[in-house]
């Protein structure tokens, strides 16, 4: 009785964690969002790397459930080999972002300060770079610039505002000096992420620990479900962030 108190707090504990993780993610991107609404906004197109990211975690999300019902059947040997997949699944999902932000950030999605007709200007997308003739980075391909959702047209290195069809008056310098922190917003969103992610392989690797000193029960182990709801957790989140961030 006492030992089902235990599991039960635990559980609860494990509940409340991800209601804490969902409302300071919720807050993130609720500033995201109001941010992004009258003002230039450079919006990326996910690099292959990203979409990588979203195969590995699925998969993860499959080994981490496998190796749960393994434990849960009193197959441990099973259970460990499936932990040890999802681990290193994990740790590629790691490698997948910071490759992906790599190309992120070659392509102008970086912190900057540059001078304009208006003055200094300080944001997160190196306007310049990306508009500018050298530029690998490709305006439609690669990324858009959009003001309330509608991307700005393009011709030549310049822009011009959806509402100028026929291209007359350009407004680059204007949205070089105005442009605001998405790139910032993407890079914290990320970060946090890639933080819980890291909970989540510790606690794994604390699992496959227990599994190691045989030390388990088969039915009734807390743990492994709490890592088992932790893991497919942040792997919903982050396909959430992935759709917000990039494709809506």
């Amino acid at each position: 009785m006492e030992k089902d108190a235990q599991d039960s707090a635990l559980n609860m504990l494990m509940y409340l964690i991800i209601f804490a993780v969902v409302m300071l993610f919720a807050g993130f991107l609720s500033a995201y969002i109001v941010s992004s609404m009258g003002q230039y906004w450079v919006h990326f197109t996910p690099p292959s790397q990203f979409w990588l990211s979203n195969v590995i975690l699925i998969l993860s999300s499959v080994t981490m459930y496998l190796g749960y019902k393994a434990q849960k059947e009193g197959l441990f040997s099973k259970a460990k080999q499936f932990l040890i997949l999802t681990l290193i699944l994990g740790l590629g999902f790691g490698v997948s972002q910071f490759s992906g932000w790599r190309t992120i950030t070659e392509l102008g999605g970086a912190w900057e300060t540059h001078a304009t007709e208006f003055g200094p200007a300080t944001s997160w997308n190196e306007i310049d770079k990306l508009v500018d003739s050298t530029s690998t980075a490709i305006y439609g391909v690669d990324y858009e610039i959009r003001i309330d959702g509608e991307a700005l047209l393009y011709n030549e290195h310049q822009l011009y505002s959806p509402n100028d069809p026929l291209m007359t008056t350009p407004i680059t310098s204007k949205v070089r000096s105005l442009t605001n922190n998405s790139s910032g917003y993407l890079w914290v969103l990320i970060f946090m992420h890639l933080l819980h992610l890291v909970f989540g392989l510790l606690f794994l690797a604390s699992n496959f620990w227990v599994l190691m000193k045989a030390k388990t029960d088969s039915t009734k182990n807390i743990l492994f479900k709490m890592l088992n709801t932790y893991w497919h957790f942040i792997g919903g989140l982050w396909l959430v962030l992935f759709y917000v961030l990039f494709l809506k």
